[in-house]
């Protein structure tokens, strides 16, 4: 395991509607006018009342630690909120994972960058252009600068998605000057404590990898996040670091499973075998490879890998590979398919 401290995180900021720093998921609320979300939501009379989460920079010592009851290594079928509920709210903020688990998702999807000064932020894209109307790329921007981004403004309501009430302004663009802004990692952590996030790291840099492991591992939630990445290398650097947190497995991998022998992609594959802690998420197919048979499904089974597919917003398509022994589907539509995933 990585050892030494984490750079001092930036002061919490005010965040509006739904912060993290005013997070209060155990008090049922009524729905409150910003958002309507209505058991999760902090913008509430009785999350108010209950006063706000506890400060996000406080020492650890000083914090009692989360109950968390969910683990990547065993427990239900997964069903993802991808990017949060991003089919009707702006993808990887608070307010997405919220509304994602309002809609019946057991588990959480997100990305991760590292920002210029070092803080580790939930955002897919490589820069804002596309959710906030901003070229900057992540990377060489600070957190600060992150904060005044509005994620809302490249948020468009799809077409028969109706419009949460009482919001006003453009019915097409519910969410835009609503203070959305990518969250913290550790915001997202401590706001939903016990469930199962799937932080998928985005770029290859060594440092992010190094960041995200000791952050997790600070906030004692191993056993409850599941590290992903696009990069072979990437997830080798992962496992490097000796962290007892699931992992993915990477494109490469993934081709050797589907075309090798067994014996071969046993042989292949001996790393994330031995770890016992590994899932494998897939498309049901690429331009190249069919992979929603049940016969992929179990190979990976025999292998010791649970298997989750991605991105799935249909019904009888998750039915089906749920029939064929899938583990986990994510969605950007997670309510269309709650009903597969009894609670």
């Amino acid at each position: 395991m990585l050892r030494g401290r984490a750079p001092a995180s930036p002061p919490a900021r005010t965040e509006s509607p739904c912060s993290a720093a005013s997070w209060a998921p155990a008090i049922p609320a009524r729905p409150c006018a910003p958002c309507s979300l209505r058991r999760r939501c902090p913008d509430s009379d009785a999350g108010r009342a209950a006063g706000v989460a506890p400060d996000i920079d406080a020492d650890r010592r000083t914090r009692q630690p989360a109950v968390m009851t969910a683990s990547f290594v065993s427990g239900p079928r997964r069903l993802y909120g991808h990017r949060g509920a991003r089919g009707r709210t702006p993808e990887n903020t608070v307010l997405a994972f919220a509304a994602a688990l309002e809609d019946g998702a057991n588990a959480l999807e997100l990305d991760v960058q590292r920002t210029k000064d070092g803080v580790v932020v939930v955002f897919h894209d490589d820069d804002g252009a596309r959710m906030a109307g901003v070229p900057a790329r992540v990377a060489d921007s600070t957190y600060a600068e992150l904060t005044r981004w509005d994620l809302g403004r490249g948020f468009t309501l799809p077409p028969g998605e109706p419009a949460p009430p009482s919001l006003g302004g453009d019915p097409t663009r519910p969410f835009a000057g609503r203070g959305l802004a990518p969250p913290r990692l550790l915001d997202v952590l401590r706001a939903f404590p016990g469930i199962p996030i799937n932080v998928d790291l985005k770029t290859r840099d060594p440092a992010l990898v190094d960041a995200v492991v000791r952050l997790v591992d600070d906030e004692r939630a191993t056993h409850r996040v599941l590290l992903t990445s696009f990069f072979d290398d990437v997830i080798a650097r992962v496992q490097a670091t000796g962290t007892t947190a699931a992992t993915g497995l990477g494109p490469r991998a993934i081709a050797a499973l589907r075309l090798l022998p067994a014996f071969a992609a046993r042989r292949v594959l001996q790393p994330h075998v031995a770890r016992g802690r590994s899932r494998v998420q897939i498309p049901p197919r690429t331009s190249l490879l069919r992979l929603d048979g049940a016969d992929v499904v179990a190979r990976c089974h025999d292998l010791g890998f649970a298997v989750d597919y991605w991105v799935i917003d249909d019904a009888a398509q998750g039915r089906l590979l749920l029939d064929r022994g899938a583990d986990g589907l994510m969605s950007d539509h997670p309510g269309r398919l709650a009903s597969l995933f009894p609670r």
